[in-house]
């Protein structure tokens, strides 16, 4: 008696499981994930300033690498940093060879997108063509507004976006805190609610669709576009052994593959995560080493479509047109150490370094959403204490030297050519508030020797260089015309 048969498995059930099964990670995919979460974790060690005392140049290395902050800075500024330009010729260069591989192995903004789960269900985007030319918009208008001497934008930079979630947003989270201390103020959360606020909004995007960000709005990600065009290697499809499957089309992250014009791979939009290649059952996707020739055609705006672009970048670049009176109303009129109000404008990429920086914990960042001119800009709050002597940190942890080192123990003169009281006989005193050490800006008439100011009208401030500690606080407080009253000289 011949035993029964089993029933074979249906093939639906068989698809379901595969279905289930996770899917392998090919060893190429595992390297480049590798990459990533190295990456991610180095620029996480970095952010929140384990390394800071060694070397502020190797905490700001992601900074000084990341090229629309380089260009951003000597557009703004009309000075060519060496560290910010050799960094910026090596990523754009590695860029035109290899496409852009910064944003899908090394950028910890793609990485963090890469681990958000899409929605089961593609939400459809209207007008996504044009969309996609919203980062072009954003890019132009950095630039543009950097020829007009602002950084206003700078904050949209991918870096700086991260960097800010993790000092402004998670760090004051984490820190130690005596449980006698009382709870904090709203005031004191706002800046922390607000930039995990932006950083949670940047993460939900992508889950509606996957790299929302990077695809849509990221303009380091259209400076990097503009290079990867020429790249020379980019990804191709062999006509000859493609089965039309979509594989390829499905899996890439940002969409760069278009089936309808015969599987043509945009190589300003690929990011260069390979994913394409891994699916591939034919192996016709490749990523051979072309000729020196611009990529036509692709996933991005039309020429047509750019002349919008254009007009968006004209907009915003308007819109944060600032004036040093304004920029100097917003910031609270507190700046930091040798700061002043036009190296803020034209070379803060506000990062928010310089408050991890700051060992009293006094510079805060501008969070006045309506004020998008010096949105993120740092200021000065001497509520908790004041700045010391031979502290310049804040100084040192700055990327692009908004604020400047005090490298030579500088110390702050009033100069009586410049100095509004001396000048025009006018009170003023503006510098004096600010100094953190009694006694060190008195009224000149009263020195020994200065007989013939005695009947000065007003009080003529003037600094006594055994007491200046060479903060530089003074320095950025001189009002209108009279900006330059006081001065850094080297201590004698």
């Amino acid at each position: 008696m011949s035993e029964p048969v089993p029933a074979s498995r249906p093939e639906s059930s068989r698809a379901g499981r595969a279905a289930r099964t996770p899917k392998r990670l090919s060893t190429r995919q595992r390297w480049r994930r590798g990459v990533q979460y190295s990456s991610f974790i180095v620029f996480g060690v970095l952010s929140l300033g384990f390394l800071n005392q060694a070397s502020w140049e190797l905490a700001n290395a992601f900074f000084i690498f990341d090229p629309l902050v380089g260009l951003a800075s000597m557009v703004s500024t009309r000075t060519i940093f060496p560290l910010l330009a050799s960094g910026t010729f090596v990523t754009l260069a590695v860029t035109f060879v290899l496409g852009r591989v910064w944003c899908g192995w090394v950028c910890p903004l793609g990485t963090a997108l890469d681990v958000v789960p899409p929605t089961s269900k593609k939400i459809r985007i209207p007008g996504e063509r044009w969309l996609r030319g919203l980062k072009y918009a954003f890019l132009l208008a950095i630039l543009v507004g950097g020829a007009a001497g602002t950084l206003a934008l700078a904050w949209l930079d991918p870096i700086t976006i991260m960097g800010r979630t993790l000092i402004v947003g998670v760090e004051p989270f984490v820190q130690t805190r005596d449980i006698a201390m009382p709870a904090p103020e709203f005031s004191q959360v706002w800046p922390s609610i607000l930039v995990l606020g932006l950083f949670a909004v940047i993460m939900g995007l992508g889950a509606i669709r996957s790299r929302f960000w990077c695809r849509y709005a990221c303009p380091l990600g259209a400076l990097l576009a503009i290079v990867a065009r020429f790249s020379r290697v980019r990804p191709t499809v062999d006509q000859g052994t493609c089965i039309s499957c979509r594989k390829c089309a499905k899996t890439c992250p940002v969409e760069s593959v278009s089936p309808d014009d015969g599987y043509s791979m945009d190589s300003a939009e690929c990011v260069m995560c390979l994913e394409c290649g891994d699916v591939c059952p034919t192996d016709a996707v490749t990523f051979p080493v072309e000729s020196l020739t611009v990529q036509e055609g692709g996933v991005g705006p039309s020429r047509r479509e750019f002349v919008g672009v254009v007009g968006v970048a004209g907009a915003m670049a308007a819109a944060v047109a600032v004036s040093p009176d304004r920029a100097f109303a917003a910031v609270g009129g507190e700046l930091p150490p040798l700061a002043t109000v036009a190296s803020l404008v034209e070379e803060c990429v506000r990062c928010g370094r310089c408050s991890d920086a700051c060992p009293y914990g006094l510079i805060e960042s501008n969070t006045a959403i309506l004020e998008p001119d010096t949105l993120f800009t740092p200021r000065l709050n001497h509520v908790d204490g004041r700045c010391t002597e031979n502290c310049n940190a804040c100084g040192a942890a700055c990327p692009t030297d908004a604020i400047p080192v005090n490298e030579n123990r500088l110390v702050a003169v009033i100069g009586d050519q410049e100095c509004m009281s001396w000048v025009t006989g006018r009170h003023c005193s503006r510098c004096t508030p600010f100094c953190p050490v009694t006694g060190a800006i008195v009224d000149a008439r009263l020195q020994p020797g200065a007989e013939h100011l005695a009947d000065g009208p007003v009080e003529l401030p003037w600094i006594d260089p055994e007491a200046c500690i060479g903060c530089g606080l003074c320095l950025g407080h001189c009002p209108g015309r009279f900006s330059e009253g006081v001065v850094m000289v080297p201590r004698v």
